[in-house]
């Protein structure tokens, strides 16, 4: 997307039809304005979630957001704009402003930024600056039933799985650390990204150190979620195949306009077709029923004090509870401390593991997205998250999803909603 033109998108009609005319190809004069090279027009939504440490009891507005993105144009030599919409701007980025994105803000928690830029950009500016330096920021985490989940608002016909293995790597110590380097979670979100053209590919261990294999399957045909719950049924098939992305497809009564959209682990959505609006509405109904898990897990789960008055005292009880989750077989418990709150991706957590017992772990952390504590408990069988009072929901579905990758594909967890 070319500076000045997502600087001259002044409302969400201009967004619109800007969007409309890439994705469709009509409109010859505007590819050449953005110097669209091959695949550069397809739209892609990455979908964000806005936690400002400082959240004042009715939450926070869009001033709040482009407050927050205002630091970031300072650090990092981009740049924010407002539209005549209040909860739409434009940002761009890059010394020849590479990548651009119009940021939707209409719910200033849930933020969606789309882009038409090349994608190696606009996830370099996503993931290596806006959510990995400001705290604020953080993507959107889906495990594998929220991604399941998308049947109930649209057709899948298409899918992909994957795992990483974290910590089935046998190496001699003196190559461990550089090895573990090598598997930073940045390289995994590379790795998942069908369409990254990265400097460097994602290194990769040795095939004779992996106790469990690596696995990726990509299957797009018109009854491919079927294929999936049928391969799901029989577990000894494939023991390490936790979902990774799902492509949707919206078509309208009369099949004269419809839109595809992958809808990627870690919240990144790419779209096809010539319908933008279709697209939009794939988007808008993954954000809504995001927003709605995230706010259901903060209220269930979050563990403070209450205080009820009475005539003749107070009484103060505590509200809320542990979210357990149990694994499908026993882990590496000492090996995943070591890794998980090391401030690293994709778990983003600091904190000093204690040891209870031999292969019992208690961990008082910090959740760097909103610098707020989490408390923890793990253990070969089952790992106990504590998530105090002001500490995000979207913690939960990013350690969800993380260990379903990485530790235990077949792990189980209380139903998100």
């Amino acid at each position: 997307m070319d500076a000045v033109a997502v600087a001259e998108i002044k409302s969400r009609r201009d967004f619109y039809d800007a969007f409309q005319a890439a994705m469709s190809g009509a409109h010859d004069t505007l590819r050449t304005l953005w110097h669209f090279e091959k695949g550069q027009n397809l739209p892609k939504s990455y979908l964000i979630e806005f936690h400002p440490s400082d959240v004042c009891e009715n939450g926070w507005g869009t001033e709040a957001v482009f407050s927050a993105l205002r630091l970031t144009t300072k650090r990092h030599a981009a740049e924010l704009g407002r539209t005549n919409d209040d909860t739409l701007f434009w940002m761009r980025h890059g010394p020849g402003h590479e990548a651009a994105f119009v940021i939707d803000c209409l719910n200033p928690r849930f933020l969606i930024f789309h882009t038409l830029s090349k994608v190696e950009h606009s996830d370099r500016f996503i993931v290596d600056i806006l959510t990995q330096y400001q705290p604020e920021f953080d993507l959107f985490w889906f495990p594998v039933s929220l991604l399941e989940r998308t049947e109930i608002r649209e057709k899948i016909n298409g899918w992909q799985a994957q795992f990483l293995p974290l910590l089935d790597v046998d190496l001699p110590p003196e190559n461990r650390a550089s090895h573990e380097v090598a598997l930073s979670a940045y390289q995994i979100e590379a790795a998942e990204n069908e369409m990254a053209d990265f400097d460097e590919a994602p290194l990769e261990p040795p095939a004779r150190l992996l106790h469990r294999p690596r696995f990726n399957i990509d299957l797009e045909y018109q009854y491919a979620f079927e294929t999936y719950k049928k391969l799901k049924e029989q577990p000894d098939l494939l023991p390490d195949m936790p979902l990774s992305a799902v492509v949707a497809e919206r078509i309208d009564e009369d099949a004269a306009s419809y839109a595809r959209a992958r809808i990627f682990s870690y919240g990144k959505i790419t779209g096809r077709g010539p319908d933008f609006s279709s697209y939009l509405q794939i988007v808008n109904n993954t954000v809504d029923d995001y927003a709605k898990i995230v706010q259901n897990l903060e209220s269930e789960y979050w563990i403070m004090l209450e205080a009820q008055q009475f005539e003749d005292c107070t009484q103060i009880k505590l509200k809320g509870k542990p979210f357990c989750i149990w694994f499908n077989h026993e882990i590496d418990v000492k090996r995943l401390v070591s890794l998980m709150f090391d401030c690293s991706r994709p778990f983003r957590l600091m904190g000093e593991p204690e040891a209870i017992d031999e292969n019992y772990f208690a961990v008082e952390a910090v959740d760097l997205h909103v610098n707020q504590p989490v408390g923890f408990e793990i253990t070969p069988n089952f790992m106990r998250i504590y998530l105090y009072e002001g500490t995000c929901g979207n913690t939960l579905v990013r350690i969800i999803r993380s260990l379903q990758h990485s530790v235990d594909s077949k792990l189980k967890h209380p139903a998100l909603i």
